[in-house]
């Protein structure tokens, strides 16, 4: 059975938008010195690949540690996305899919390869507002991408997160080695800290080959 990690590596030379969201990785204890190695992190719940939760943008709406694990894991198809240029991700691409069969639609753009460059931070493809609004109104857990975000790095409504996290779907984000499942089922594993009220968390996702 071969298991694929689907996460960056989370490292203190991450870049950030900014230095409040920057990753700290602090030794608080040595083996040598006190027999044991402790570390301190300090990082935010979005940090590298993560899960948003749908409390993230909407009051009183589900946290993260309020959400039943069974909801973090599931059968799930990966959409090679790295034809569409300078343009929303269309509908179209669900032609060939039910997602009916399918707990989670994942979208494979190549930001992924541009990991921890400047240009991952604003230059990326998001869905269309048309593929989210379906996928809002489906039966589906959640979605995915290897961006950092599925709304553009210029919005100011966060439409597409909001209209999910409104039909309690998850939303997971800055995923790596999609382009291994393209066009394959697969079952996703994508688990988070248990988090009080957390808004999202950093997470170990991976896949297998059904």
């Amino acid at each position: 059975m071969k298991i694929i990690d689907l996460s960056h590596t989370l490292d203190e030379n991450i870049i950030t938008y900014d230095d409040l969201e920057k990753i700290y990785i602090k030794k608080l204890s040595s083996i040598n010195y006190d027999g044991y190695e402790v570390k301190r992190l300090s990082l935010t719940t979005h940090s590298s690949t993560h899960v948003d939760a749908p409390n993230h943008m909407i009051e009183n709406c589900y946290s993260i540690d309020k959400i039943p694990l069974d909801k973090f894991m599931g059968k799930a198809i990966v959409l090679d996305c790295t034809k569409y240029v300078n343009t929303p991700i269309p509908l179209s691409v669900l032609d060939n899919i039910n997602i009916s069969n399918y707990d989670f639609i994942f979208f494979y753009t190549g930001a992924s390869n541009r990991w921890n460059k400047k240009s991952f931070l604003t230059n990326y493809l998001a869905p269309s507002k048309d593929l989210i609004d379906v996928l809002a109104l489906s039966n589906i857990k959640g979605i995915g991408i290897d961006g950092i975000s599925i709304d553009p790095s210029t919005s100011e409504s966060f439409y597409k997160h909001k209209i999910l996290f409104t039909n309690n779907k998850l939303i997971y984000e800055c995923l790596n080695n999609l382009d291994f499942f393209i066009n394959k089922d697969f079952y996703f594993y994508g688990v988070p800290l248990k988090i009080t009220n957390g808004d999202g968390s950093p997470i170990r996702a991976f896949g297998k080959i059904i």
